[in-house]
């Protein structure tokens, strides 16, 4: 088989009677609306609204689903799904042991499934623990064309419960359901979809400056910061930018930077808003 094994994600499994509508119940993920053998995306926000872990999920049945969960967000998720778990019929186990997340190819272990967020990242599925070698220079370029397309990855581009969903493009790339009814942080999600503007938001951006930087590095416009830069690949990376100063930076000609190097906005053909601040490159796509 072929794949890119992905070194930092681990693997959930929620099993039992109830694991598909608990998990619909809790998560932004419309869970009892995918096809068993599908892939859906979505997050566990606290209260507030904020992203505790975001996760691509796997459908094997309605007893069974598979969460594909950066590491560093896993002891957190199992904590909190523990405890949210009530009476409902299920189990919450660490299977990081058992199974590891791939991109590409096929396996006998849980079929892949197109990302749910951008097809541009391809398929994506779960194999056995050493059915696939790790290769970091493969890994490397996955994570080098999600970052080209503006995909942004919790751990990797933003931190946990720091940011809102729509702040990291949840509501345009999938992971948020605005029809099927609550879930915990929903009550913000819809304010934030239909009432309040959004002031920040990721995207790609291009820089001059050798790389690899690291995640949380400052952007800046000026002398003042406007955002936080992602990790770092092959001059680009998923920046989180406040709108209203990216545009203030515009309107008064004050160039935007990154370690005192010139940045480029990279808007790709799935975002649908523009942003004043140039220049734009339309692209994305590796």
């Amino acid at each position: 088989m072929t794949g890119c094994l992905l070194s930092s994600r681990g693997v959930l499994e929620v099993a039992g009677d109830d694991a598909a509508t608990f998990l619909n119940a809790v998560s932004s993920c419309p869970v009892t609306r995918i096809e068993p053998g599908g892939a859906g995306f979505g997050a566990l926000l606290t209260p507030q609204g904020k992203i505790v872990a975001d996760f691509i999920l796997f459908k094997q049945a309605e007893t069974l689903c598979f969460l594909d969960v950066s590491l560093s967000a896993l002891p957190e998720l199992v904590k909190r799904l523990t405890m949210y778990r009530l009476r409902a019929k299920i189990t919450v186990t660490d299977v990081s042991n058992l199974l590891a997340v791939f991109v590409g190819g096929e396996t006998d272990a849980v079929p892949a499934a197109p990302d749910p967020r951008l097809a541009a990242l391809g398929l994506r599925g779960l194999a056995h623990v050493g059915q696939i070698a790790a290769d970091s220079a493969a890994e490397d370029a996955y994570h080098a064309g999600r970052v080209r397309n503006g995909v942004p990855e919790g751990g990797r581009d933003f931190l946990w419960n720091d940011v809102f969903p729509h702040e990291v493009m949840m509501d345009l790339l999938n992971g948020l359901d605005f029809t099927k009814g609550c879930y915990i942080g929903q009550e913000v999600v819809s304010r934030m979809q239909h009432k309040t503007v959004v002031r920040t938001r990721t995207f790609t951006i291009r820089c001059g400056s050798p790389a690899p930087w690291t995640r949380g590095e400052p952007v800046m416009a000026g002398e003042k910061t406007i955002g936080t830069a992602g990790d770092g690949r092959n001059g680009e990376a998923v920046a989180l930018l406040r709108l209203d100063m990216l545009e203030a930076a515009h309107r008064g000609g004050i160039p935007v930077t990154l370690r005192a190097a010139p940045v480029t906005l990279v808007l790709q053909p799935w975002i649908p808003f523009g942003v004043a601040y140039e220049p734009v490159i339309m692209g994305g796509t590796p």
